[in-house]
Parts: C-alpha cells; sequence; structure tokens
C-alpha cells in the first residue's frame, strides 16, 4: 500500500490523481488517496495517520505551503521507520512550515525535484520500483543516518540543559551548546584507550560533546568512518561488551568495522567501579583494535589506567573573560575590573566557573571576595525560586536526591526520594535535575555533590550513616570540612581520617579557596601547649586510620605509640 500525502487543495488535485495513476500503474502497488477512501465510523485524523503506519511508502507531495495534518502523517511516517518518498513539485515560494519540515526530512531521505509537474507520474514509477527492488535486497529502514542525527540532537540537548541549570537564559543556553565552538579543546584521539582528566568544572564533559557531534558529523559525511557512541557511566550497569552491542544495534558490527565510544563521568561510580569498567574498557580496545574508547574521568586516589592521557586544558585568559561578558550581557570594560579583584577568576580558567561567575554578574553589580560555595548556592537558589511553588520543600527534596545518587553512584527512581507524586514532579521540574527513564540525577555533579554536603551541614544526614569508604562521598566531605561550620567539619574531619585516610588526603588537598565560604577564621590556640595537643590529636586520629602503615612510617617510639612533639609557636608560624 502507498499512502499519498498532500494538502487536498485546487492547487495539488491535479498532483494527486497523478499520483493515483502512477501508483494503480504498478501491479504491486495500491493507492491509499483519501479522498477515494469510503465512508468509516472513525475518526479522520485517526483513520489517515493509521493508514500511514500501516502503508509500505508513503508519498510527500510537496507544494507551497503544508498543513498541519500533512505534517502529522510526514512526522508519523518517519517515527514509525517508514520509508518516505518526497517529490517537490514546481512553485513560486515554500512557507516556513514547508522549509522547516524539509529540512528535517532531508537528513534521512534525498527528495525529488520534479519540474515540470508533468514529468511526475514517471518520476513516482521509477521510485517506487527502485523502493521495491531496495527493499527485497535490504528489508532494513533506512535507520542509521536518522539515528546518527538523534544522537547529534541529543548530545546538543544535553549541553543546552547543562548550559540552564547554571542560570543561563533558555535563548542564550541554546546558542552555547549550538556554538560548537565554545568547549572544543580535544582534538581527533587515535584508536585506543584515551582518558581525558581535568579536576571538577575543567569542561570534560562538554568537550566530549563537542567531540562527540563532530564524530557524528563525520560518519553522516562518510559511513566508513567510526560509528559514534555516548555513554554516561552512571547509567553502566551491565558489562560494557553487552552495552556496546546493545548501542550499536543494527547500524554496525563492532567486530569488523570501526566505532569510537565515549564515557563520561567515570569517576561518579567511585574508584573501585571506575577502576572496574577502565578494565573492561581496556580489555575491549584489545580485541577490537579498530575500536576507540575516550572516556572522561576526575583524578581520584586509587585509579589505575593503561591509555593515552590527555590533560584538560585550562581556558585563557581571554577566552574566559569573553565568557564571561557574554553569559553576563555586560561589556569587557565594564566587569574587568570586578574581575581582576576577585581571587576565584584569578585561580579557575574553566567554562564552568566562567559561567556562573557570569550568571552572578549578570545578577549582581559586585563580586567581592566570594568563593565557589557563594556561586553554587546563587545558582541553586535561583533555579529553586523559579521553577518551583514550594522552594522549601523542593530544597529538602533535591537534598534527598543528593545523598541517595552519590551514595548509590546511579540514577534514582522517583519514589525512592519521596512517595508523594506531586513533591516528585517539583523534583523532575527543577532544570538542576534531568530526568530520563532510568530515573534522576542532576544535571552537573557540582550541584549534587553540593547538595549532598548540605545535607550533612543542616543534619539531614548524619555523618554516621555516610559510606566513608567511598570515593563518591570525597568533594561533598570537603565542601563540609571547608565550610565556616567549624563544629561539624572538625566532626567530619575526625571520622574520615580515623576511618579512610587516603579519601582524608583527598578531602584536604581539595581547592580550600574555591570552596572556603567567608566567615569567621579557625580558631587558633594561644600557647604552644594547645597547638602540640591539637597536632598530636589529628595524628592519633591519623594513625588510627593509617594502622600498621603509620607504625611503619610514622612519628613513633620504641613502643609504637606516637613520639614526643616539641613545638615552637610565636602566634603566626608553628615549628615541630
Amino acid at each position: 500500500m502507498v499512502f499519498i500525502s498532500s494538502r487536498m487543495d485546487a492547487e495539488l488535485a491535479s498532483a494527486r490523481e497523478t499520483a493515483k495513476r502512477a501508483i494503480d500503474a504498478i501491479d504491486v502497488g495500491r493507492p491509499w488517496v483519501f479522498e477515494y477512501t469510503p465512508a468509516s465510523s472513525e475518526p479522520a485524523d485517526h483513520a489517515y495517520l493509521r493508514k500511514v503506519k500501516e502503508a509500505d511508502f508513503v508519498i510527500w507531495l510537496v507544494g507551497s505551503t503544508t498543513t498541519l495534518p500533512v505534517e502529522n502523517e510526514v512526522n508519523e511516517c518517519l517515527a514509525s521507520d517508514g520509508r518516505l518518498l518526497v517529490f517537490k513539485l514546481p512553485v513560486e515560494q515554500r512557507d516556513k512550515r514547508t522549509d522547516a519540515l524539509l529540512d528535517r526530512v532531508g537528513r534521512i531521505v534525498k527528495w525529488r525535484e520534479v519540474a515540470p509537474v508533468s514529468n511526475l507520474y514517471v518520476e513516482i514509477r521509477a521510485a517506487v520500483l527502485d523502493e521495491l527492488i531496495r527493499g527485497f535486497r535490504d528489508p532494513s529502514g533506512p535507520i542509521r543516518v536518522r539515528t546518527l542525527w538523534e544522537k547529534r540532537d541529543w548530545s546538543f540537548a544535553h549541553c543546552e540543559v547543562s548550559w540552564r541549570s547554571v542560570g543561563v537564559c533558555d535563548a542564550l543556553a541554546k546558542e552555547l551548546a549550538q556554538d560548537t565552538a565554545v568547549g572544543d579543546v580535544l582534538g581527533d584521539q587515535p584508536p585506543g584507550m584515551n582518558v581525558v582528566v581535568g579536576p571538577q568544572g575543567s569542561g570534560k564533559t562538554l568537550a566530549s560533546h563537542r567531540l562527540f557531534q563532530h564524530a557524528v558529523e563525520v560518519a553522516l559525511e562518510d559511513s566508513s568512518k567510526p560509528f559514534p557512541v555516548f555513554l554516561e557511566a552512571v547509567d553502566l550497569r551491565a558489562g560494557f561488551r553487552e552495552v556496546i552491542a546493545r548501542s550499536c544495534g543494527a547500524y554496525v558490527d563492532p567486530q569488523i568495522q570501526p566505532i569510537t565510544v565515549f564515557v563520561d563521568g567515570l569517576d561518579e561510580r567511585g574508584a573501585t567501579e571506575a577502576n572496574s569498567l577502565l578494565r573492561q574498557l581496556e580489555t575491549y580496545v584489545l580485541a577490537n583494535p579498530e575500536t576507540t574508547v575516550v572516556a572522561s574521568i576526575r583524578p581520584l586516589p586509587g585509579l589505575q589506567y593503561n591509555a593515552n592521557v590527555v590533560e584538560m586544558p585550562s581556558l585563557g585568559h581571554r577566552e574566559t573573560e569573553e565568557l564571561i561578558q557574554r553569559v553576563s550581557g555586560k561589556g569587557l570594560p565594564e566587569i574587568l575590573p570586578l574581575l581582576r579583584e576577585n581571587s576565584l577568576f584569578q585561580s579557575v580558567k574553566s567554562p564552568l566557573f566562567a559561567v556562573m561567575l557570569g550568571s552572578w554578574l549578570r545578577d549582581n553589580q559586585e563580586v567581592g571576595s566570594f568563593s565557589t560555595y557563594r556561586l553554587v548556592e546563587h545558582m541553586a537558589a535561583n533555579a529553586v525560586d523559579e521553577t518551583s511553588n514550594n522552594p522549601a520543600v523542593t530544597d529538602t527534596l533535591l537534598q534527598r536526591l543528593a545523598v541517595s545518587a552519590i551514595t548509590y553512584g546511579t540514577r534514582v527512581r522517583p519514589s525512592e526520594v519521596t512517595p508523594r507524586r506531586a513533591e516528585q514532579r517539583l523534583l523532575a521540574d527543577s532544570r538542576l535535575v534531568s530526568q530520563s527513564e532510568r530515573g534522576l540525577d542532576f544535571a552537573l555533579p557540582i550541584f549534587r555533590e553540593w547538595y549532598a554536603a548540605r545535607a550533612i551541614l543542616e543534619g539531614a544526614e548524619a555523618i554516621e550513616n555516610v559510606d566513608l569508604k567511598s570515593e563518591r562521598w570525597a568533594i561533598p566531605l570537603s565542601i563540609v570540612v571547608h565550610s565556616e561550620h567549624r563544629a561539624t567539619a572538625q566532626d567530619v574531619m575526625k571520622r574520615v581520617a580515623s576511618t579512610n585516610p587516603a579519601i582524608a588526603g583527598v578531602v584536604l588537598e581539595d581547592d580550600e579557596h574555591a570552596w572556603y565560604r567567608c566567615g569567621s577564621p579557625p580558631a587558633v590556640p594561644s600557647s604552644a601547649m594547645g597547638v602540640g595537643e591539637q597536632l598530636r590529636q589529628a595524628m592519633g586520629l591519623w594513625a588510627e586510620g593509617l594502622g600498621s602503615l603509620f607504625r611503619a612510617i610514622g612519628p613513633t617510639d620504641a613502643t609504637g605509640e606516637l613520639a614526643s612533639l616539641g613545638i615552637i609557636f610565636d602566634g603566626t608560624r608553628v615549628e615541630t
């Protein structure tokens, strides 16, 4: 059956009749033309869309304008993987709806210009017969190209959601997402195992998406080029081979054809699980030499990989200023004096923090001396206020989501955060949150970690309940330790040092100036005796956590206990 889709008016009446005659003349063809169908109890719009799904071919006769029913028919054909034949009839001009639909369809199928219109009969017969022959030889539809376009569109949408989550308005978020020059810092990587390493906010995810988008465009131009696959580590629950087999589907055979696999955010699974995934990736590329893997990861203690390592470059001074200016909407002469007096700008050169700083300057007239904590706090508060009719409840739900996501290292089902449907909608509506069929997570890791830290600072999550063996908690704990809440910070650090010294080292080494909330400085003992007591208490905690290792290399006496400690303290400087 061949479904003929077009406007039903005087302009296209002759063309529709010609199309019907052309199909009738093919022995195996049966046209479905709306005006020739019998009466039916089924609503008209249901009838023609059902017939589109049942049709072996759909012919779209493109005139000067396109009605909504015709657009629905074309969309239904694309959605059901139908075979679409497009014939552009000679007209002086086409309307915007027609041009937009042609642009989308043109990514997937090749249309035919018909001029003069008297050639339509021959063109339709030739096209349908060609499709019949090709269908016998290859029964699968033209889905590879469509899949690549869908992957590319998803990647741009992911970038857009990320920009929106840090306070960028919808129009600019879309513009930044489509501007492939922003974040394009990774060149083509060689076949084999490649690991992109960089700290929080350095732009690893954005750079991976830019390289993936480029790989899609190359694959669209040349089907012999590697087929690109983008995976988020938080979603990897099956073995890597099984995931790749599903992702490649019928589009490519990874055993004999080249593929490029992007795996983003390995560190979000913690070092133990990340190492397991890294072993699987390395094994896969050894077994498939034509495969290229690009895995992004934040440095964690205990990570082991045998790969080509790519360090994420910092933004140049000028690039940072231009991005801040673009987001803030203010001229460089206006913002430059403010930036020069801010220590955060001097120490952090990354797309994430540049955009966050630009959002701050858009809403505020000064920067002063503030931290990453205040930037994230500002972004989160704005997002909750703008998208929620109950900010206090939404804030609590976001803390619960953060704790669950970090604890389990995966997306979280809404029902695990709250059984109430209304509260689940509050979470889903927040621009800080991304939603998929697998569950909820934060659009950016920095918000997940910040809300988890707040859950500890505000008592919603007791430190006793936190898995201090899990590297996923390192950054939230660092935020707590570098906060102005001294009592909580000391309690957390004591527990971490005595339980997991490796995590304690990460917590202490994380950028204190980036996270520190401006407040009163820590209390300093007034005497050498007080300083010595604090140092011995701290050393005792590390000794407990390190166990026999501390007794082997630490400052211990002959009995294995802490050795005596001599202190010189003049109020500003300590010597031991």
